[in-house]
């Protein structure tokens, strides 16, 4: 988000005539080494607070812009609630990428490692530490949770007949609705097989429990 961010400031420079400001340009704003700049560009370095808002300041963007986390840092520091309580209830982790590289993620949530996640989204609702929200993608499950619509899941959240879950089904992660017994209904009424059992290898990654639905 952050190189994002800065693409949108040098496009706005240009539309307006003004010299685009440099990489070198901001490390010297924020009195740091140039290779900071690009690490934090490329996702190898993270911000804090303070330096985030110097950021922001300087490409004339909000936190928000730069870091949903640190937008809700900010948040919870107004509010006078601790920020640690705050993050946890407020926010949870996005899965961005390919589907690919997404299922790659989950693989490794599944194994229980900590997997490294830049964009939070705004969750204000009760959930565990292991939520994470992922984009919904195909027509599957339309009209329940159509293509493009962000899927809350909580994986410590057990399923219950007729919650929809998320789970790994060999190399394909997809979303249905948890009948029991291992067994799971596709919502889009168009699609052969709807009904499905999972298999030795099939995992739960786990329960969906919202939705923020596109359009």
């Amino acid at each position: 988000m952050i190189a994002q961010a800065y693409r949108n400031r040098i496009r706005t420079q240009e539309s307006l005539g003004e010299q685009p400001t440099d990489q070198a340009a901001l490390a010297k704003g924020l009195k740091v080494s140039q290779g900071y700049i690009s690490h934090l560009m490329t996702g190898r370095s993270e911000l804090n607070l303070a330096r985030g808002l110097e950021l922001a300041t300087l490409l004339k963007c909000t936190l928000a812009d730069l870091s949903p986390r640190l937008a809700v840092e900010l948040e919870a520091s107004r509010s006078g609630i601790p920020i640690q309580q705050q993050t946890a209830y407020k926010s949870v982790k996005m899965l961005n990428g390919s589907p690919k590289e997404v299922v790659d993620l989950i693989k490794e949530i599944l194994k229980g490692n900590a997997i490294k996640v830049d964009d939070y989204i705004h969750w204000p609702y009760d959930h565990s530490e292991d939520t994470y929200a992922v984009q919904v993608t195909g027509e599957s499950m339309s009209p329940v949770m159509p293509d493009g619509s962000t899927a809350i899941v909580d994986t410590q959240k057990d399923p219950e007949v007729g919650n929809q879950v998320y789970i790994l089904q060999g190399s394909k992660a997809l979303f249905a609705t948890w009948k029991g017994d291992d067994y799971l209904e596709l919502a889009n009424t168009s699609y052969p097989d709807r009904v499905f059992q999972l298999k030795p290898k099939d995992s739960i990654i786990g329960t969906v429990i919202g939705k923020q639905i596109k359009g």
